[in-house]
């Protein structure tokens, strides 16, 4: 029973929860490379998703099980006062205190807690207690073994159904067995629970409104592309009730350092974000055709204010020599971060503003002028939910131009980052820096980039088409959570088999996808390495539906939940959303949750959609997403125009 007694101590965490765990004296917390499979009979430590919720320690051998689980070998530990084999010290109980002077620290704490499943195992006579925690009633959880981690056959031992409270427990027998590695996975579906309409054409008065928005602790805020005095911006409360909006003109108003009022011209590509670490809004727009650019960020965590309860700032970017456009929007635990494209596909800036210093008053910033020929790709600045130091880096991540040689290929993944020096920003990289992906081909997609006005310019839809080229297969939003930057983007698909096989030309396209990608950033925060990707996409052989304009979001069980819009000959644009869940469980058909209405006789559709985290639980989503709906003119007849309606998506049971 040596090797049994060994494991009793084993921890088995899944999803974003920092968890008891191996910490040594004087070392600096980072995995190693990961290895070979090792031999049985060890003390181990079992997570789930991987890498690690927080961070293993240098000398610890780390080992893929695949499909996102990982062996930590913590054989060796020496552990922090109060710990021994047999025992184990749950999240909460983590406080500086508890750790012997200059032992590593947990990290990557998201915004909420009590989230992620974690085991512990201790022996009674030949059995074990198994102890899940952080567990929810209804909620079935399955207990996996194997006796040689060699192998692959890993057996289900029991099922459980979680209990009252957030611990649930079951027996293990041992038996025979003398060796003994034990998991835990939990499946739950994500379901629509609220759905209550936006903001449509009626109120904004434009063809295409730019759909975004963000869910902070008692509202929804959607912001909207919306000329003059037509509202383009509008709180809710989270039942769906108006609260209060105003237009983009009247909101983004504000004195510039020349001395003119702002805006002086209509303004466009809105975005929106709740800074879940220092409880404030952020809000950001461009002026059409000038290079003047707009921040907004509220005085404390309530929006509802839109006249005085946000401070506006003017910010000129770049020269003004041409005028600039798609600007994006991030931001970490140091800085907000904004980049736009510059003139006619001949740049792109990158806006770094200091924090807290924004939220007390002062604008501190830094202006970097990105030239190197990114044509015109857009740059997506990270939403980083992780804990970091004020040295730390911001991450930047686009996508590259497509291989149209004779092995065609979609455009790669580059990134670049950024770091603090005080009040001053600089990039850290010289240049972009692609993807590393371990041998998978997540580029086997078409790139809608392609000026080609044949199949893969356009999705049909019952009444009319869009023209995908309008938004291309630019990355749409980028989030990190728990060591993982995730990011997503349209693709090109050509049959059933959810690939694209064909030339430069896309001529057999066949249907679009939205594809995520989620990326491991390496233990020195240099490097990011492809760890998983998929595809939300119809597999039907005729017919096929069409997703676009997708945009994701991670909750702290490192589930991840991406809302889209779809159509095609036969139905009208709707709206839908799908999941993947940590354990790789993923919905193959994405969900509709807002039927389109009538046919849309315009080919935009707009450029983003928006999907966010609730700051209140750190378990549900609230996706904001546009679709086809009637218009009543003055006249009284009834044209195809759109609408929005916002869902909240949370877990069920």
């Amino acid at each position: 029973m040596t090797n049994l007694r060994r494991m009793a101590a084993m921890t088995i965490a899944i999803g974003c929860f920092i968890v008891s765990g191996p910490l040594t004296v004087a070392q600096t917390a980072g995995p190693t490379p990961l290895q070979s499979v090792p031999d049985s009979g060890t003390f181990w430590l079992v997570q789930q998703p991987g890498p690690f919720p927080f961070d293993p320690l240098p000398d610890q051998p780390v080992y893929s099980l695949g499909g996102g689980a990982y062996l930590v070998d913590d054989s060796s530990v020496i552990y922090p006062p109060g710990m021994d084999e047999t025992s184990a010290m749950s999240a909460s109980s983590f406080s500086a205190s508890s750790f012997p002077a200059g032992a590593a620290q947990p990290s990557g704490v998201g915004v909420g807690s009590g989230c992620g499943l974690w085991l512990d195992i201790a022996p009674t006579n030949t059995d074990f207690l198994l102890t899940l925690h952080n567990t929810r009633v209804g909620q079935t959880y399955d207990v996996w073994s194997i006796e040689d981690l060699t192998l692959t056959n890993w057996i289900l031992e029991t099922n459980v159904l979680g209990a009252s409270g957030d611990t649930t427990q079951t027996i293990i027998t041992a038996g025979a067995r003398t060796n003994l590695f034990l998991r835990a996975t939990e499946f739950r579906d994500y379901v629509t629970n609220t759905l209550f309409q936006g903001l449509n054409f009626s109120n904004t008065l434009v063809i295409v409104p730019d759909t975004i928005g963000a869910v902070g602790p008692n509202n929804f805020v959607e912001l909207l592309n919306g000329d003059g005095t037509n509202t383009g911006i509008a709180v809710f409360d989270k039942s769906g009730t108006l609260i209060s909006k105003m237009s983009m003109t009247n909101f983004f108003a504000a004195l510039g350092t020349d001395g003119t009022n702002y805006p002086t011209g209509p303004m466009t590509d809105p975005r929106i974000l709740f800074d879940f670490q220092s409880q404030h809004w952020v809000a950001s727009a461009i002026q059409k055709n000038t290079n003047i650019a707009f921040l907004a960020v509220s005085n404390d965590q309530s929006p509802t204010n839109l006249a005085t309860g946000w401070s506006k700032y003017v910010i000129p970017v770049g020269t003004g020599a041409e005028g600039i456009d798609y600007d994006t929007l991030g931001l970490d635990a140091n800085g907000i971060y904004f980049s736009v494209v510059f003139g006619t596909n001949s740049g792109h800036f990158i806006v770094a503003i200091k924090k807290p210093d924004i939220y007390q008053g002062t604008n501190t910033g830094t202006q970097i002028d990105v030239t190197n020929d990114l044509a015109y790709e857009a740059i997506q600045p990270v939403v980083n939910f992780d804990s970091l130091p004020t040295n730390g880096y911001a991450w930047f991540v686009l996508k590259g131009p497509p291989d149209e040689g004779s092995n065609y290929q979609g455009g790669p993944i580059l990134y670049r980052r950024l770091q603090w020096s005080g009040t001053n920003a600089v990039l850290v990289d010289t240049n972009w820096v692609t993807l590393s992906t371990g041998g998978a081909n997540y580029q086997d997609y078409f790139d809608l980039d392609s000026t080609n006005t044949n199949s893969p310019a356009f999705a049909p839809a019952l009444g009319g088409n869009i023209e995908l080229t309008r938004f291309r297969s630019r990355l749409m939003m980028a989030t990190i959570r728990n060591g993982f930057l995730w990011t997503c983007h349209a693709v090109g698909l050509s049959g059933t088999n959810g690939t694209y096989i064909g030339d430069a030309s896309g001529t057999n396209v066949d249907r679009s996808a939205a594809q995520w990608l989620q990326m491991q950033i390496s233990a020195d925060d240099t490097t990011l390495t492809l760890q998983n990707h998929g595809r939300f996409y119809d597999s039907a052989a005729t017919n096929a539906f069409w997703y676009y304009v997708p945009s994701l979001a991670v909750n702290c069980a490192g589930d991840m939940v991406s809302g889209f819009s779809g159509s095609s000959t036969t139905n009208y644009i709707g709206a839908y959303y799908a999941w993947r869940l940590s354990s790789g469980a993923t919905l193959t058909q994405p969900r509709l949750f807002q039927a389109g209405l009538t046919n849309y006789p315009d080919k935009s559709w707009g450029d983003y959609s928006a999907t966010t985290l609730d700051p209140a639980d750190d378990w549900s989503f609230w996706t904001v997403q546009e679709y086809a709906k009637p218009y009543i003119t003055p006249g009284g007849f009834s044209v195809g125009k759109w609408g929005t309606v916002i869902a909240r998506i949370k877990p069920n049971p």
